[in-house]
C-alpha cells in the first residue's frame, strides 16, 4: 500500500479531478487531507485507492466511480461531500464507509457494486443497470429512496448474512421500476430487511424481485 503525505491539498479548480490507480496497486491515505474543486472527481484504474480522513466539503460536481476500488472514508458526513452530491457507479466499487450526503441522485453501472459499510444512505432519484449490485458488509443499514422522477433499479441488493440485511424506505413521487432483485439473500440466509413505501410507487414485475 502507498501511503499519502499527511496534510496535502489538492485543489482541481474548474476542471474535474481524476485519480488513476494502476491494477495492482493500493493507495492510502491515512491521516487526510483537503480535496476542492467545482467538475467533481473521478477513481479511475483498477486499483485501490483508500480516502481516510479526507475532507471532501470543498467539492462539488459529483462523485464516479469508473474501475478498481474506492475506500470512500471521510471523518464523519461533517467532513464528507456536500448534501445533493451525485454518485455514479459506472464500473468498480465503491466502498461506503462513512455515509455519503443525502438529497443526490445515485447511478449505477452494469459492473457497478456499492459495499454498504456506513450506517444509512439516502438518495434522491435511484438507477442501476442488470448487473449492478449492493451488498451490506455488517449490521442492517437503511436505503432511503426520494425519488421525484421514475427511475428502474435492474440490478441485485443482496443480504451477506441474517443481520447483514439492507431495509428500504421508498419515498418521493416517481415510480421506482424493479425488474431485477430488490433483496436476494446469500444461499447461508433467509432473512430479509423491510421494505416500507411513503410515497409514491414501486412497480414489481415478478414475485422473485422480492427475494426467495
Amino acid at each position: 500500500s502507498t501511503p499519502v503525505a499527511n496534510g496535502t491539498n489538492i485543489a482541481f479548480g474548474g476542471k474535474e479531478g481524476m485519480w488513476y490507480v494502476a491494477a495492482g496497486i493500493a493507495v492510502t491515505n491515512n491521516a487526510g487531507f483537503n480535496i476542492t474543486g467545482t467538475a467533481g472527481f473521478t477513481k479511475a484504474g483498477a486499483g485501490s485507492l483508500t480516502m481516510q480522513s479526507t475532507n471532501f466539503t470543498g467539492l462539488s460536481g459529483g462523485l464516479t466511480v469508473d474501475g478498481g476500488t474506492l475506500d470512500y472514508h471521510p471523518t464523519s458526513t461533517a467532513t464528507g461531500l456536500p448534501a445533493n452530491t451525485n454518485v455514479t457507479i459506472n464500473a468498480g466499487s465503491l466502498t461506503m464507509t462513512t455515509s455519503l450526503p443525502s438529497g443526490g441522485n445515485f447511478t449505477m453501472g452494469p459492473t457497478g457494486a456499492l459495499v454498504f459499510s456506513a450506517t444509512t444512505l439516502s438518495v434522491a432519484d435511484f438507477n442501476g443497470a442488470p448487473g449492478a449490485s449492493i451488498t451490506n458488509s455488517s449490521t442492517g443499514k437503511t436505503l432511503t429512496i426520494n425519488n421525484p422522477d421514475n427511475c428502474t433499479w435492474a440490478g441485485t441488493i443482496v443480504s451477506n448474512a441474517a443481520t447483514n440485511n439492507i431495509s428500504i424506505v421508498k419515498n418521493g413521487v416517481g415510480t421506482l421500476f424493479v425488474p431485477g432483485n430488490f433483496d436476494t439473500p446469500a444461499s447461508s440466509n433467509t432473512t430479509h430487511g423491510i421494505l416500507t413505501i411513503n410515497q409514491g410507487t414501486i412497480s414489481i414485475p415478478k414475485d422473485s424481485s422480492l427475494g426467495g
